[in-house]
């Protein structure tokens, strides 16, 4: 038996060789953006260059939080959100593999909101609090196959 739901996620997405260039001229959601990494490969095959220049194109800038773990933690997630906080970003941008933007969901919900990330979190030891703002936007751009 189905349970009725709805369900609303507008996205845009871009898919095909040549669609980071598409970065230096779509919409974006903000003019400072927090960049979400992990590991060393994104800086040395220059895919980070590469993202702030097409941002530096459209004007926005950008910081950069290289510590995210294959398995993220909750520490990383709140120094970064704290990062973004500080430094007046305005949204979040996943680069890498599946880590980094994992990492950047959570990081958009705690540089908007209170607290512990935990407080948020349903299950396990979470305390299942509601969300009270609305996370920062989220661009996930994905270096994986």
């Amino acid at each position: 038996m189905y349970q009725p739901f709805q369900f609303f996620m507008p996205a845009q997405i871009f898919f095909g060789a040549g669609s980071l260039d598409n970065l230096g001229s779509a919409p974006l959601p903000g003019a400072k953006a927090l960049i979400v990494i992990g590991g060393t490969s994104v800086k040395r095959l220059g895919y980070l260059d590469r993202v702030q220049a097409l941002l530096k194109k459209q004007g926005v800038e950008s910081v950069v939080f290289d510590k995210v773990q294959p398995n993220p933690v909750v520490e990383h997630v709140m120094e970064a959100a704290s990062l973004a906080r500080e430094t007046g970003c305005d949204f979040v941008i996943g680069l890498g593999g599946g880590s980094s933007m994992d990492s950047a969901k959570s990081i958009a919900v705690m540089a908007a909101n209170p607290g512990n990330y935990w407080d948020y979190i349903q299950g396990g030891s979470g305390k299942g609090l509601p969300i009270p703002n609305k996370p920062l936007p989220i661009v996930c751009i994905t270096t994986t196959a």
